[in-house]
């Protein structure tokens, strides 16, 4: 496989970028725990998880289905329905965070404003990202993805450098992941082709109507997929204080990011050869193959972060989150799980049974909150950590059942 990477320049670019966003990533990451306080950091993820649980509800099975029909409804009926129900989710999307917001954390219009471009910056990037993807440009797919992860580190290199003096620390990373959204989609919306022709004549009814049996299921597996996520801050919020949700989170997403950063690289090959007319079993052969070299690639990453888990935390931290840097190797291992699942699932996307991940992520989560209200009272962040890896570990044995029975 190396040869034929090597030989390929577009997937030698890819890996060689994937190698450089994970830079970035640490970099930006180290920045952060220089910069902002736990409790700072605590409460923009805090934040961010509520955000997220809207972004997963409404607009990620919007996206999900515009990857599915790419290649079929898409270029016959145009852009027109597609452009109309993104806006609606957009506008759905944004009065449920006003609201969240308001309740839980005060009328902030500063921070309203940076929701606003948020949104639709957010949704632009994925589509173009996605586009990408699926038409095997993976030129234009690294740079969109290296700039975007770029923009954000420079503007908070600069804030750095300068020793800006910030009133809400929450803001500022909101303002980190708006710009680099930003400039991964706009520099790049030249390249995606519209075409809002319409071949044949359906209502809007109609096309709603197929969208919504696409995406109810995606819909409720958002709910689950997030309290599989995200259930473990709030949990904490509750029996520790948002002070402990940074150090745990900060933690937390060094130790997922190793294969948060290196899964796409796999992904992102896989993809062409799952979202095609092959038989199942010729799809299948493939994300047998990429899940072999997948776990090939893994084992080393994990044993060198166990080995070295003090001195990555030291590296890529602060000592204002010592106390959780034997979190990164368990939350590594419960991310090689989750993200070696998401190679299997891509099947369960292309034929459109989607019900299958929801019910893995249903039991998934089920196991996650109930472990987490368990464990947390008792072990600390220790019980969170534990909660995590076994849900994650439960989830990839049902896709690994339904897997093996198609």
């Amino acid at each position: 496989m190396i040869k034929r990477l090597l030989q390929n320049k577009e997937r030698f670019f890819l890996l060689l970028s994937q190698i450089v966003i994970a830079v970035i990533g640490l970099v930006t990451g180290k920045i952060i725990a220089i910069y902002f306080t736990p409790a700072d950091f605590g409460l923009f993820n805090l934040q961010f998880a509520v955000y997220t649980f809207f972004m997963t509800l409404l607009v990620s099975p919007f996206i999900q289905y515009m990857k599915t029909v790419s290649k079929t409804l898409l270029p016959k009926l145009g852009y027109q329905f597609f452009l109309y129900l993104a806006i609606l989710l957009m506008i759905v999307f944004y009065s449920a965070l006003l609201i969240v917001f308001a309740l839980n954390y005060g009328i902030d219009y500063y921070l309203f404003l940076i929701l606003a471009i948020m949104i639709p910056s957010n949704l632009l990037f994925n589509l173009i990202s996605d586009y990408f993807n699926i038409q095997n440009r993976l030129n234009l797919f690294s740079v969109s993805n290296l700039l975007k992860n770029l923009g954000g580190l420079l503007f908070l290199g600069v804030l750095f450098l300068i020793n800006y003096k910030y009133s809400d620390g929450s803001s500022i990373l909101w303002l980190v992941q708006v710009i680099g959204f930003l400039i991964g989609g706009l520099l790049f919306l030249p390249y995606y082709r519209f075409k809002f022709s319409n071949v044949y004549k359906v209502s809007f009814k109609r096309f709603f109507k197929k969208y919504s049996v696409y995406a109810w299921p995606l819909t409720i597996l958002a709910f689950w997929s997030w309290m599989n996520n995200y259930f473990d801050r709030f949990a904490i919020e509750y029996y520790l204080d948002v002070k402990e949700v940074g150090i745990y989170n900060a933690n937390y997403t060094v130790g997922s990011k190793f294969f948060i950063l290196l899964n796409p690289f796999f992904l992102t090959l896989l993809i062409p050869n799952v979202y095609n007319k092959n038989t199942i079993q010729v799809r299948k052969a493939a994300i047998n193959k990429y899940a072999k070299l997948y776990t090939l690639a893994s084992i080393p990453v994990l044993l060198t972060i166990y080995l070295l888990k003090d001195f990555v935390g030291k590296l890529l931290l602060s000592e204002s989150y010592q106390s959780g840097f034997y979190l990164i190797f368990w939350i590594a291992l419960a991310y090689f799980f989750l993200t070696l699942v998401y190679l299997y699932e891509t099947i369960f996307y292309a034929e459109s049974k989607t019900k299958v991940i929801l019910y893995s992520n249903i039991i998934s989560a089920i196991f996650n909150v109930l472990l987490n209200v368990l464990l947390i009272p008792i072990y600390g962040l220790n019980g969170a950590f534990m909660a995590t890896l076994i849900a994650f570990g439960i989830r990839f044995i049902v896709i690994q059942y339904y897997y093996r029975k198609l």
